[in-house]
């Protein structure tokens, strides 16, 4: 007798994704996978926020919301002759 069982999974959501265990490196470093960086929405060069949740003793990643800079405006580059 062979059963099927469904599931159906609608309603519920996944919170936490295990990507890989990573040793730490001299100076503290971990590298992320390209996996994870693609998940989270981040590219090398992104600015994110680092937390540390002393209740679970967690570390968590997040996108830094940076307001951009205002830009200055541009400078002329082209070499100015004397005045006449």
């Amino acid at each position: 007798m062979r059963i099927m069982l469904v599931i159906y999974m609608s309603h519920m959501s996944i919170d936490k994704v295990f990507f890989d265990t990573k040793k730490i490196q001299k100076l503290g470093r971990i590298q992320l996978s390209d996996a994870l960086l693609i998940n989270a929405g981040l590219q090398v060069g992104d600015t994110v926020d680092i937390y540390f949740d002393t209740t679970s003793r967690q570390i968590i990643i997040r996108t830094a919301e940076v307001t951009p800079s205002p830009q200055s405006p541009a400078k002329d580059k082209t070499p100015k002759g004397p005045e006449v």
